[in-house]
């Protein structure tokens, strides 16, 4: 909705909040550890699996993904021809929005892939050893002194399976995806050329 938004309505200081999505991309996730960890202290959601997933749920790279995409996908005479129709804003996008299925396919599966092999983060929201994610707990599988090659292949094909199921199942709407032209804007040259029209508007 929001990548829908910043695409194809014109509002004041639209331009201002795609600068600061394009922001969000250039910072390193490692400088926001900090301040999201002491934000989650004061909302007491450290050792819970709302912690751990609340900070992934709406990332600037899908905001700026889908904002490419319903603007290189969506003729703005398709929107207008629904208002036309009678169809209200919300109506217009979940109708509309069905053109962006491929790349909401591909953004699960880039999504998932992200999240589902995060180290650093669930180490650092969770204290219970119980509530550790695949990834940290394959890891704590080592030992100083002797390592259980079985075990460890064991856990690590566990861990592959559903993801290597769900790119089966989405592999031809991430490759169609990818092929809308939705990821132009984040080559490089693009992602420059579009920063730098952005901070000139606002």
């Amino acid at each position: 909705m929001g990548g829908h938004a910043l695409a194809k309505f014109r509002f004041a200081g639209g331009g201002v909040l795609t600068g600061l999505v394009l922001g969000m991309l250039v910072v390193p996730g490692t400088l926001l550890l900090a301040p999201t960890y002491q934000s989650l202290f004061r909302l007491h959601l450290l050792d819970t699996y709302a912690g751990v997933l609340r900070p992934l749920a709406a990332p600037a790279f899908g905001v700026f993904l889908f904002r490419q995409s319903a603007a290189s996908t969506i003729p703005d005479a398709l929107l207008e021809a629904a208002r036309l129709d009678g169809a209200g804003e919300f109506r217009t996008f979940i109708t509309i929005a069905l053109l962006l299925r491929l790349m909401v396919g591909a953004f699960m599966l880039i999504t998932l892939l992200g999240t589902w092999n995060n180290f650093l983060w669930p180490q650092i929201a969770l204290q219970s050893g119980d509530k550790y994610p695949l990834s940290v707990a394959i890891a704590q599988l080592k030992s100083v002194y002797a390592q259980d090659y079985g075990l460890l292949m064991a856990a690590t094909l566990v861990s592959i399976a559903p993801v290597l199921a769900l790119f089966l199942l989405l592999q031809r709407e991430f490759i169609a995806g990818l092929d809308l032209g939705g990821c132009e804007g984040l080559t490089g040259r693009h992602f420059a050329i579009t920063a730098l029209r952005v901070i000139i508007r606002s």
